[in-house]
């Protein structure tokens, strides 16, 4: 009989994914043809069509690239945020955690790969968990803000930039290494505080060890090219907002560690109900040594506030949904409570609206009044935010039994009837002397949580 052929069945969602990128390369691309026809004169752009196009394309592949490392970079940091609190060595080739089969290159594209594969493993063909694409989307959609909020602008978002460009993109801006290396240390320090979210995500103990390589990279980058420190520690009235002294940026980058661990203490007693001490301390002391210590206050209050609104719309959708098991709800509960888990949101609306927000935040008064008041207000929104959480979950949480609560009354016999006879158990059987007892199989399920699936940074 011959062999009955397959019938081929498009993949539509894979063909969708690859259609949308392709769909967004080319109106980014003629969007920003049109608005530079339109206003030619006022950038101080030679009306050449060709020219544009060029600088366009180029723009457009810079903008893809730093999707695709965000991409890769969230494909890694799955397996960092599975590995690295069970102590497991973060390399080693990824493999699926159904069938222990080692994934193929072709098969570990972020993102895509996923799509490609139908969710399920080639081998085994079991579903893998669409956390894994939506996570690797995510921290690319990260990387891609950053370009276009920082790198794209020259770093005019920054405090003290004398350079406003009118448009985002190659044409517009100049690439200096200052600038490089201010985008590689806040990109670096953004995708800890991405694993350290979904370490606590998953109910998880972060572990000091990641903020220690937060701590080591800024440090390091200080050291390397003193001039990346955006505000000195010493800024005043004429005080430039750079500096070259070596000195001076191990100085910053000291009392920024200080101010962020002090900061992390005060607001300790409202937030320890819903937030690990490592974790939140850790993101401070991160946060003060990337942006100084006269915008630690500020930056808390941007984390805070972000979990203030994360609990307020996961609230109002969670109210729409319906029930779920308890293990569910709880997990949903860390999700919506834990500042650590909201850190890297804060950090980027933060850092993309900087400047207007030292202008207007920091210097609009004398720095004695308006640090220690951003200081003191982020210290009363962690006492808000753990006061919510914790009457979050407790209106979350199933109703425990009253101890105090009488139990039933069990019903009374009637005096006259006879008891039931119970049925007898069947004898078991013992083994004779000398047989062995057979062995009965043990079957484990892996772990959903735990597949140890990663992009090409993890192998």
């Amino acid at each position: 009989m011959p062999r009955r052929r397959r019938r081929y069945r498009p993949n539509i969602p894979y063909q969708l994914a690859v259609a949308a990128l392709v769909l967004a390369v080319l109106v980014y691309i003629s969007a920003g043809l049109l608005w530079t026809w339109l206003t030619p004169r006022r950038m101080g752009v030679p009306n050449d069509l060709t020219l544009n196009l060029v600088a366009r394309c180029l723009d457009a592949t810079l903008a893809l690239w730093f999707f695709a490392v965000g991409a890769s970079i969230g494909s890694f940091l799955n397996v960092v945020a599975y590995r690295l609190p069970l102590g497991k060595t973060l390399g080693g080739h990824s493999a699926c955690p159904y069938c222990t089969t080692p994934i193929a290159a072709t098969d570990n594209i972020p993102v895509f790969a996923w799509f490609r594969l139908r969710g399920r493993c080639r081998t085994c063909h079991l579903p893998i968990s669409i956390q894994y694409p939506l996570i690797e989307l995510a921290v690319g959609l990260v990387f891609l803000s950053v370009y276009f909020t920082e790198f794209g602008v020259a770093g005019s978002n920054l405090p003290g930039a004398t350079v406003q460009p009118v448009g985002i993109g190659l044409v517009w801006m100049s690439v200096t290494p200052q600038l490089a290396v201010r985008v590689l240390v806040f990109l670096f320090t953004l995708s800890g505080l991405i694993a350290a979210a979904l370490m606590a995500a998953r109910r998880s103990k972060v572990p000091a060890t990641l903020y220690g390589w937060l701590l080591a990279m800024t440090v390091v980058a200080c050291l390397s090219k003193p001039e990346t420190v955006i505000v000195p520690w010493n800024r005043g009235a004429g005080n430039p907002l750079a500096t070259t002294n070596l000195i001076d940026a191990l100085v910053t980058v000291t009392l920024g560690g200080l101010a962020g661990l002090c900061a992390a203490m005060l607001s300790l007693p409202g937030i320890h109900r819903v937030s690990s001490v490592v974790g939140w301390c850790g993101t401070l002391v991160c946060g003060g040594c990337l942006l100084g210590w006269q915008a630690v206050g500020l930056f808390m209050a941007c984390i805070l506030l972000t979990t203030l609104l994360g609990q307020t719309w996961l609230g109002a959708w969670w109210g729409s949904r319906s029930r779920r098991d308890r293990s569910s709800r709880i997990a949903w509960q860390i999700v919506i409570t834990d500042p650590v888990v909201w850190a890297w949101l804060g950090c980027v609306l933060l850092r993309a609206r900087w400047g207007w927000l030292d202008r207007w935040c920091l210097q609009a008064g004398p720095p004695w009044l308006t640090i220690p008041g951003w200081l003191l207000g982020g210290v009363g929104l962690a006492w808000l935010v753990g006061w919510r959480g914790s009457r979050w979950s407790a209106a979350t949480a199933e109703p425990d039994a009253d101890p105090m609560a009488e139990p039933d009354a069990e019903p009374m016999a009637e005096p006259d009837a006879e008891p039931k006879a119970e049925p007898d158990a069947e004898p078991k059987a013992e083994p004779v002397e000398g047989q062995l007892e057979p062995a009965r199989p043990e079957f484990e399920r892996p772990s959903i949580a735990g597949p140890e699936i990663g992009g090409p940074l993890g192998n």
